[in-house]
């Protein structure tokens, strides 16, 4: 497999894993199972996917190679971090702050594709698409249920 392919399917699986933390966390903790307005939660939510817009301005002053690098570190060591947070607003936060960042990751690792010779569109869509693939099989295997929420 090569690299560009191993390492979107690895920030793909962080991606889609933090995902499911923020979901029901949002649901949950910020829209307080119902009592919130669906139009206060979806804007909370698009919050944090606009995200990747200033960082597609910054990936013109700063390599999206680079960037992407950076992002995927943080949304491991977040990842980790989410482990410890034992739910409430730290749990709901942070979720939502690596959600964010994912997004960001996944923004620059397309930029990186289009101004880096070396790395093939291809090869990251099917990071995505085998990404995509083992988050769902390792979720399947682990009965639909988080780690976190175990």
């Amino acid at each position: 497999m090569r690299q560009g392919r191993l390492s979107t399917l690895l920030g793909t699986v962080l991606l889609l894993d933090v995902l499911r933390v923020f979901l029901p966390s949002l649901i949950t903790l910020f829209g307080q199972a119902g009592s919130t307005g669906p139009e206060i939660m979806g804007a909370y939510a698009l919050a944090w996917f606009l995200l990747p817009f200033p960082a597609a301005l910054l990936a013109r002053r700063v390599p999206p190679a680079t960037l992407a690098l950076v992002t995927a570190a943080l949304l491991a060591v977040g990842r980790m971090a989410l482990q410890t947070t034992e739910g409430g607003d730290p749990q709901l936060y942070l979720s939502s702050a690596l959600v964010g960042l994912g997004a960001v990751w996944l923004t620059c690792v397309v930029a990186a594709t289009a101004t880096d010779g070396r790395t093939d569109a291809h090869e990251v869509m099917i990071g995505v698409v085998a990404g995509t693939a083992a988050s769902t099989v390792a979720h399947t295997a682990l009965g639909t249920v988080d780690p976190l929420w175990r």
